[in-house]
């Protein structure tokens, strides 16, 4: 029996350049859930700065996400521990066991992977944080992803940047994220270069 999505090619050419069909969201084997973060500074000047998570179970069902504003801050840096720290907490507080974490900041990942040696104070307190909330879990596993792969965060960091207070929600995303969430699952068209 095929389905509608057999009869799909695979790339297409457009006038920028080749692209390919990528599904993002493939559920995991292991029961793990999902967790994707991100975090924003929209107006370096004032520290205006924006985080946003999203969580979602093995089946790629949407269980919670956050989109807060933050003020005083000047670096990506600590928008996306925050971010993460805010989204282990929940993970945690939902009682998930087995975590996938993906973001898509290589600079956190360096600061994650203890590459960089000196840390401004601020930083490293987050840094702890989160990795003391890694712990916590049975098993915790984080990857640095392409942009495409975090476009839900991403638009959630996006959202509370542009806030007043943290805005959480449960079980139903924001219809902002909601086309984002369902694209996650049956694919969209990216850049081979993107994959």
């Amino acid at each position: 029996m095929s389905s509608h999505y057999d009869s799909l090619p695979m790339f297409i050419t457009t006038n920028n350049g080749v692209l390919v069909y990528h599904v993002a969201c493939i559920p995991p084997t292991d029961c793990s859930w999902r967790l994707n973060f991100a975090g924003m500074i929209s107006d370096r000047d004032s520290g205006t700065a924006g985080l946003g998570f999203i969580l979602r179970d093995e089946n790629a069902i949407f269980k919670a996400g956050c989109a807060e504003p933050l003020y005083n801050c000047d670096n990506i840096v600590t928008a996306e521990l925050t971010a993460l720290c805010h989204g282990l907490e929940v993970a945690m507080n939902q009682g998930v066991e087995y975590l996938k974490i993906e973001g898509d900041c290589g600079v956190v990942f360096e600061v994650l992977n203890h590459k960089t040696e000196i840390l401004p104070p601020g930083i490293e307190k987050l840094l702890n944080r989160c990795i003391n909330f890694m712990k916590a879990f049975r098993g915790a596993k984080i990857r640095h992803v392409v942009n495409h792969r975090n476009m839900a965060a991403n638009k959630m960091a996006s959202i509370g940047s542009g806030e007043d207070e943290a805005i959480f929600w449960s079980s139903t995303p924001p219809p902002e994220i909601s086309e984002i969430v369902v694209d996650d699952v049956i694919g969209r068209w990216v850049s081979v270069s993107e994959v």
